[in-house]
């Protein structure tokens, strides 16, 4: 009898040991997934990836170019001076390099997606993002062979003109905007102006426009787009000037004054 009992406290002994065992098994286990839960949700997410995501993953890039084709707009990019970069650097050095890639490829790499980025390159016109900006160079012709060249530093708070004439690869003559384009709000306003329109004119920002110069011989000078006919057709001959280059006397001649539609914002 008393080894039956022994036997039932042996059996009931074993099972509450082997109970206590399962829960701090258990407990541990629990307490464990809540150390790595804990753990890493203070990672950032993207460490817990192997993955890279490139923002820009055409970059690096080729850019094709014909150095023979180019070779008139490529000279007289590398010949301008440092000042006609008002808002940006592009050292002589930097143009050097990139002048000779091409002309040893007919190509150049782009390794930068943000800064100095080709939005188009032609025999006559070339125009650059830079950043927060943009960058534009156009070249004319004249009937000695010369080029009047004009570039354009367009940043938020309007255009940095740079004029110059070149021959055989030198610098002959630099000329400020006004000596070459005239001065764009006496261009488009009105003679003989009201006390109202002067005062709507002085508070219209007409300093700032957008200037085009794409076209082989065509310039325009815009102004800004709340410069509309119906709001200032008293004021205003026009919100648009349009030049025609002529290759006998090296100017840029007004073909005419005009309204342009604008956007309604």
């Amino acid at each position: 009898m008393i080894k039956k009992q022994f036997y039932a406290f042996l059996i009931i002994s074993i099972l509450i040991a082997c109970n206590k065992k399962k829960d701090s098994t258990e407990e541990s286990i629990i307490s464990t997934e809540e150390i790595i839960h804990e753990t890493t949700s203070d990672v950032p997410e993207q460490s817990l990836s192997n993955e890279t995501t490139n923002r820009h993953p055409d970059y690096p890039k080729r850019i094709d170019l014909d150095f023979n084709t180019h070779k008139d707009i490529l000279d007289i990019i590398l010949l301008l001076p440092d000042e006609v970069f008002t808002s940006w650097a592009w050292s002589k050095n930097d143009r050097q390099s990139w002048y000779d890639e091409i002309k040893k490829n007919d190509y150049y790499v782009d390794n930068d997606p943000i800064f100095l980025n080709q939005m188009y390159l032609t025999p006559h016109t070339a125009g650059f993002s830079i950043i927060d900006g943009y960058w534009t160079i156009s070249i004319y012709k004249t009937n000695d062979n010369s080029f009047i060249v004009v570039t354009d530093d367009i940043v938020s708070d309007g255009n940095g003109i740079f004029i110059i004439e070149v021959k055989d690869n030198e610098i002959l003559n630099s000329f400020t905007q006004e000596e070459v384009f005239g001065n764009f709000e006496e261009l488009v306003t009105l003679p003989n102006l009201s006390t109202d329109c002067i005062k709507k004119i002085e508070n219209s920002e007409l300093s700032i426009y957008d200037v085009e110069l794409k076209d082989k011989s065509l310039v325009t000078f815009e102004s800004s787009w709340y410069h509309t006919e119906s709001e200032y057709k008293n004021c205003l001959k026009g919100n648009t000037v349009q030049y025609i280059f002529n290759p006998d006397t090296k100017t840029f001649d007004v073909q005419k004054i005009y309204w342009k539609p604008k956007r309604n914002y």
